[in-house]
């Protein structure tokens, strides 16, 4: 009886290697256990012989496979650990490129209500400045030599208010950098700052800006 001795595997790559090695011996045993036919004392002990043969064969096929079946579970549990984490990038990368699509949306309308208003409140607004206006010269023209050389001072200055909060809230925590900037009271003043900085190109998701104008008189 022929001792086992197992062949040194690698890993997936060499299974065509191990089905060459392990097919002569498992077909000849399957055409011996065809043909014999036992009939005697000589062919029942060969038919005894096989029946080792198929044992031995049985341990060597295990033995020989044994190495690549643990691979292939390691390639597997590799493959699911890979899969995991380029979809958790891909998941991450949809919702950036959703948040983006929908800040850039929410910009557009708001640039979109903020004409809108600015085309209904145009004529009020100008029609309310020169009423303050004349209102200020006629005081400087019916006054005093000191008056009259006052001068109008017309300021204007960007006041923000919360517009959405679960969009301020949403934004600030996407961006790392921006997590001192919670409650919305407390950055107020900072928002205030960047509106007056940037004028009508202050964008802040959940966050409005709007442009207030104050008349006085400077002597």
């Amino acid at each position: 009886m022929r001792s086992i001795t197992p062949i040194e595997p690698s890993g997936l790559d060499n299974l065509d290697n191990l089905k060459v090695d392990l097919k002569p011996s498992v077909d000849t045993l399957e055409s011996e256990v065809i043909s014999i036919q036992v009939v005697d004392q000589g062919s029942y002990d060969s038919a005894v012989e096989l029946g080792q043969r198929a044992v031995w064969n049985r341990k060597r096929i295990i033995e020989t496979l044994a190495p690549a079946k643990k691979a292939a579970h390691a390639a597997h549990r590799a493959c699911v650990k890979m899969e995991k984490g380029f979809l958790s990038l891909v998941s991450k990368s949809e919702r950036i490129i959703k948040q983006k699509l929908a800040d850039y949306q929410a910009e557009k309308d708001r640039e979109q209500q903020l004409r809108d208003e600015e085309a209904l409140d145009g004529e009020a607004l100008l029609s309310g400045e020169a009423v303050a206006l004349d209102a200020v010269y006629e005081a400087m023209s019916n006054g005093s030599q000191h008056e009259r050389n006052k001068s109008v001072v017309i300021r204007e200055k960007w006041i923000t208010s919360e517009e959405d909060k679960a969009l301020w809230i949403r934004h600030i925590a996407d961006n790392d950098h921006l997590h001192h900037l919670i409650p919305f009271e407390a950055i107020r003043s900072e928002l205030n700052r960047m509106a007056n900085r940037q004028g009508e190109l202050f964008f802040f998701p959940g966050v409005k800006a709007d442009k207030e104008k104050t008349v006085s008189i400077r002597t």
